[in-house]
């Protein structure tokens, strides 16, 4: 488990990004919530939620709207009781191992197109709507920004000092 300190001391990022993506609820970030879990204690992150946070953050950086970021991250969340966004993505990712040794990129493009693409699998174009996904497959990018999950993840599976 991680705290926003050894996260920013991991990848770099300023705690104060960090928190700002934990505390506007960008993604499904799974705080430890065991019963050692002391109260004003450090919130602390899986593995997978250290890396879905270091991604909003950067995509945040990279200059992807907050909503867009948001919209696309709530897709990983497999817990019932929170609030999910139905696309044509959730089939996509609901198959992917998320903690594995696959390369799994995200391709934002032209500020409204997602594509995620982890080992031989490929969502293809989708364009970025209010509440969903719709498939673009003529689509042709003309800015990109690509982010590697398998590296952010990468962060989290060796031991630094």
């Amino acid at each position: 488990m991680f705290s926003l300190s050894e996260i920013s001391k991991r990848t770099g990022l300023p705690v104060r990004k960090l928190r700002y993506v934990v505390d506007h609820d960008l993604g499904p970030f799974r705080e430890d919530d065991s019963p050692e879990t002391v109260s004003g204690s450090a919130r602390r992150f899986s593995p997978s939620g250290a890396t879905l946070i270091v991604c909003a953050a950067q995509l945040l950086e990279s200059g992807i709207k907050k909503e867009t970021v948001q919209h696309f991250l709530w897709t990983f969340d497999r817990v019932p009781t929170r609030p999910k966004v139905r696309s044509n993505l959730d089939y996509f990712i609901a198959n992917l191992d998320f903690v594995t040794n696959t390369e799994f990129r995200i391709l934002f493009a032209d500020s409204s197109y997602i594509r995620c693409i982890a080992g031989k699998q490929d969502s293809q174009w989708l364009k970025i709507l209010e509440n969903k996904f719709s498939k673009e497959p003529d689509y042709i990018p003309t800015t990109l920004i690509s982010v590697n999950l398998h590296r952010i993840q990468d962060f989290f599976r060796t031991k630094h000092d």
